[in-house]
């Protein structure tokens, strides 16, 4: 975080909910503060800073709960392959045989780019 004195108490309040609002607007209304006063904060580049920093923060937070999920999702798709109902069976493997599909394209797609890319380097 920026020294906490180059800002403003109305500026450290209203943060947070510049992070978690999805528009400048909704986050002046739930900070109380008008919004006009916010996009005059947003041209300061510290402060502007500072919301993309805490924002990306957030953001970072965010997906590493995904990866930490993904395992179990796995697990639970694996283990419905074994489920006594037939149409949880099919639509469990459908999904593993699509995410399989995806993730070989993905693989594909990125030993091209990556080979062009070389390519372009040696020119």
């Amino acid at each position: 975080m920026e020294n906490e004195s180059t800002f403003t108490k109305k500026q450290l309040h209203a943060l947070p909910y510049l992070v978690k609002c999805p528009s400048v607007s909704q986050a002046a209304k739930e900070a109380d503060v008008c919004p006009r006063q916010i996009w005059k904060w947003l041209q300061d580049p510290a402060y502007k800073r500072e919301v993309d920093s805490q924002r990306n923060s957030l953001f970072s937070e965010a997906m590493a709960r995904l990866k930490n999920a993904s395992q179990k999702a796995v697990e639970t798709l694996v283990s419905l392959l074994d489920s006594n109902c037939e149409k949880t069976k099919l639509s469990a493997a459908e999904k593993i045989l699509s995410f399989a599909f995806k993730s070989k394209e993905t693989i594909e797609i990125e030993l091209r780019l990556e080979q062009i890319e070389q390519r372009l380097e040696q020119k």
